[in-house]
């Protein structure tokens, strides 16, 4: 017994009839509440440990949260500082898609704008077009996808291409999206 609470049962016997002293009964006593204690202690240390361990994985799994978004808010302030550093709009834009580029691993990165009609490539670096300032046409996957964006005014991420009813028949390369929109 622990703590008024029965844990387990010891039995002594012996093979011929005997009649248990005082003493020994008490000894028997004082050893299963002994037992009782001590199976308790390792009940309550396993369950440590199990909390330990899963206190461990939680502050793992934050750590990477917290590294993630101190690697977003680093990008967002590289961004802010470069949008600031000038004015020339080919500057700004080459320096801006240059930094969110390296934050996600992009290896190309297109600005379209709508000015007033259709979407436009208005800025494009990476991928086929090394030169920064080169916006050239937009291929119809690039046009298909920034004009989803453009309409629902929501992000869009697609990591396979393959597996994404609106773009199947497409070349597979993982796409992200974001609208960007002004007020005036």
């Amino acid at each position: 017994m622990s703590a008024n609470q029965v844990s387990g049962v010891i039995l002594l016997q012996t093979n011929y009839l005997y009649r248990f002293t005082s003493s020994e009964i008490e000894l028997a006593l004082t050893i299963a509440n002994q037992t009782a204690i001590a199976v308790q202690n390792a009940r309550l240390f396993a369950e440590t440990v199990s909390l330990t361990e899963d206190l461990e994985k939680r502050v793992s799994q934050r750590t990477v949260e917290l590294t993630r978004e101190h690697h977003n808010t680093e990008t967002l302030l590289a961004v802010i500082t470069e949008l600031s550093a000038s004015l020339d709009i080919n500057q700004v834009l080459n320096r801006t898609l240059s930094v969110l580029a390296n934050a996600v691993a992009a290896e190309q990165s297109i600005i379209f704008l709508s000015r007033g009609g259709p979407l436009e490539v208005y800025f494009r670096s990476g991928g086929e077009h090394p030169a920064p300032d080169h916006a050239g046409p937009a291929s119809p996957l690039e046009a298909e996808v920034a004009a989803v964006v453009f309409k629902s005014r929501q992000p869009v991420l697609v990591e396979d291409l393959s597996s994404d009813s609106r773009w199947q028949t497409r070349p597979l390369r993982p796409w992200l999206t974001a609208a960007s929109w002004l007020r005036r």
